[in-house]
C-alpha cells in the first residue's frame, strides 16, 4: 500500500504535469515531422503519440529516406487529419493529394495551421479512377495508404498498371481482412522490392530522449500512457519499384 501511494500520489503527478505542459503547445516534438504544428485531436488514431513524434515510429527509417529519393508528388489515401499529408508536404516541399472520405475539417485545419495550402489538395473519397488520376503514370509518385482493409481491393496492379511504377507505403489490416498483408505483397513481388514492417509494442525506452530526462527515472512506466497507439495486428509494406 505504501509503495502504491508513493508511486501514484507522489511520483506520477509531477511526471504527468511535465509531459502535459510540453504537449499543450501542440507541436510535434521529435521524429521525422518535428516542429509541425498540430490541432487539438486526432482522427481514428491516438493524439499523444503524434505530438510526441513516436506515432508509427517503425516507419521513421523509411520516412527519413524520402527526401533523397527524388519524388515528384505524394498521394495520401486515407489522410484522416493529415499527419502524413501535411508532414510530407512540409518535409518534401512537393504537391500532395490527400483523399479523406470522412470529415475533412480537421485535415483542412491542419493544412492551414502549417501554411501548406499551396501544396496540399484535399479530395473526398478515392476509387480506382480517382487514384489513377492522382498518380498519373506512377513514375515519381509516393503513394501512402491507410484505408482499414480497403488496400486489398485498391492496390492491384492488374486493374491499375500505373501502380507498378509507384513507391508505396501501405498499412495492412490482417485483423480486418485475413491475409491482407501477404496478398498485397504477392501482387508486387515481381515489380517491387517489398519490405514488411511489423508493429511492435512500445516500451518506456521509446520515449524520445530529446524531449527531456523523463525516462531516466523509476517512474518511466507512466510514459507508456502517452505512447499507447493500437492493438497488435497491423503492419506495413514499404514497396519500391525495382525498375528505377
Amino acid at each position: 500500500m505504501l509503495r502504491y501511494f508513493f508511486r501514484e500520489k507522489i511520483c506520477r503527478p509531477p511526471v504527468k504535469r511535465a509531459v502535459d505542459n510540453l504537449l499543450r503547445e501542440r507541436k510535434v516534438l521529435s521524429g521525422p515531422f518535428v516542429g509541425m504544428s498540430y490541432i487539438d485531436r486526432a482522427v481514428g488514431s491516438s493524439w499523444f503519440p503524434k505530438l510526441l513524434g513516436t506515432y508509427e515510429m517503425e516507419l521513421a527509417p523509411v520516412i527519413e529516406k524520402l527526401p533523397a529519393m527524388g519524388f515528384d508528388r505524394v498521394v495520401d489515401v486515407g489522410a484522416a487529419e493529415g499527419y502524413y499529408a501535411v508532414g510530407l508536404a512540409r518535409m518534401l516541399n512537393l504537391p500532395v493529394t490527400a483523399f479523406e472520405a470522412g470529415n475533412r475539417e480537421p485535415l483542412e485545419n491542419l493544412v492551414k495551421l502549417n501554411g501548406v495550402e499551396d501544396r496540399v489538395t484535399i479530395r473526398d473519397y478515392c476509387d480506382l479512377g480517382r487514384l489513377q488520376d492522382a498518380i498519373g503514370d506512377g513514375a515519381g509518385t509516393l503513394l501512402v495508404m491507410d484505408i482499414e482493409g480497403g488496400e486489398v481491393s485498391m492496390l492491384d496492379p492488374e486493374f491499375l498498371p500505373a501502380l507498378k511504377h509507384c513507391a508505396i507505403l501501405v498499412e495492412t489490416h490482417d485483423f480486418i481482412i485475413r491475409g491482407a498483408n501477404d496478398a498485397v505483397a504477392a501482387r508486387f513481388a515481381s515489380t517491387h522490392d517489398v519490405e514488411a514492417i511489423p508493429y511492435r509494442r512500445r516500451t518506456a525506452e521509446d520515449f524520445p530522449a530529446s524531449i527531456g530526462p523523463f525516462r531516466l527515472f523509476d517512474h518511466r512506466q507512466y510514459l507508456l500512457e502517452y505512447m499507447d497507439e493500437r492493438l497488435p495486428g497491423t503492419a506495413w509494406l514499404w514497396m519500391t519499384p525495382k525498375e528505377k
